[in-house]
């Protein structure tokens, strides 16, 4: 498994380009830069997933799915979360909703031979989850958790109470995988789990 990542847009969010033997899966594509990368690598992209669904996360989704028929995936509160300007936050910005189809990741999916565990970890907003991809042992994580520190909680929908739960959630996971978070660079569970002080 090859993982790329491209720093998108002007706060700088992490969109993650996973090579799989069947083609690409895209974690958060946040800009319709990453459909202008993929057409020049000449990559065939098979699926989206969605960690939440901030605008920052969303943007290239449909330009995606127009060019290559991508499948997209989230939980069932990211579907209301990416056709409501003030949830995804656009309303401050350029206002977007997605207008492809979603398919609810339940709590796992295959695509192909990769088996990916979706953990709903609501907080940042409704909808937030993580998928960890047992073969690679990454997880992302979104806005969830970051290096040192875990998602804002002063958004419409979310809520430091669910943040709490959730954080509590990845504590007790009984794992070590790397974590690939929506912004700033790359850490692990277990690095986190020591260092992290809203892992205390």
């Amino acid at each position: 498994m090859k993982i790329e990542r491209l720093v998108l847009g002007a706060i700088q969010e992490n969109c993650y380009i996973v090579h799989l033997d069947e083609g690409c899966v895209i974690v958060d594509p946040g800009t319709t830069d990453v459909l202008q990368y993929c057409l020049e690598k000449q990559l065939k992209v098979t699926d989206i997933l969605l960690t939440h669904g901030h605008y920052d996360h969303i943007g290239g989704v449909d330009a995606l799915v127009k060019e290559y028929g991508a499948h997209v995936y989230a939980t069932r509160d990211t579907m209301h979360v990416v056709k409501d300007e003030v949830l995804n936050l656009s309303f401050r910005h350029q206002p977007i909703t997605l207008k492809s189809p979603i398919h609810d990741v339940g709590d796992g999916i295959h695509i192909g031979s990769e088996i990916i565990d979706v953990y709903e970890t609501p907080g940042h907003v409704i909808g937030s989850c993580c998928y960890l991809f047992e073969k690679g042992k990454i997880m992302f994580t979104g806005d969830t958790l970051f290096a040192g520190s875990v998602g804002r909680v002063d958004f419409p929908g979310s809520s430091m109470q669910e943040m709490q739960q959730s954080i509590t959630f990845l504590k007790n996971l009984q794992i070590d995988c790397v974590v690939a978070p929506g912004h700033g660079e790359t850490t692990t569970l277990e690095e986190e789990k020591v260092n992290n002080p809203y892992f205390q």
